[in-house]
């Protein structure tokens, strides 16, 4: 298994502006996520987009997807990720259990009767 720091190294770079573009096309509210984690998560899950036949990031939106999946559960998740593997602790053992986590929606959505 590779540790945060291979993932981070090897992962793609994203500036805080591209995650900011690539949030607001899923029109994240970024009062309640917080942007570096998520400019973060973006390179850490970047790991799962290598263009294999088990590649489950087919686009942006999909990674976004993912890096919301776990700030959702756990608002640090990533900050979580590097102390766990810089303390040699297995990463599975990162879990909010969804109790810890962030309740409320974290994308706005708009009421299914408004127009685009």
């Amino acid at each position: 298994m590779r540790t945060y720091f291979q993932l981070i190294t090897e992962a793609k770079d994203f500036s805080k502006e591209d995650a900011k573009r690539i949030g607001d096309k899923l029109d994240v509210d970024w009062n309640k996520v917080d942007l570096d984690q998520f400019r973060i998560g973006l390179g850490v899950e970047s790991e799962h987009d290598d263009g294999s036949e088990l590649d489950v990031v087919g686009s942006e939106k999909d990674l976004a997807k993912i890096v919301l999946a776990h700030l959702k559960e756990l608002p640090d998740y990533y900050t979580k990720l590097k102390q766990v593997e810089e303390e040699g602790v297995p990463a599975n053992s990162i879990s909010g259990g969804g109790v810890a986590g962030i309740q409320e929606p974290i994308i706005r959505r708009k009421p299914k009767n408004q127009s685009k």
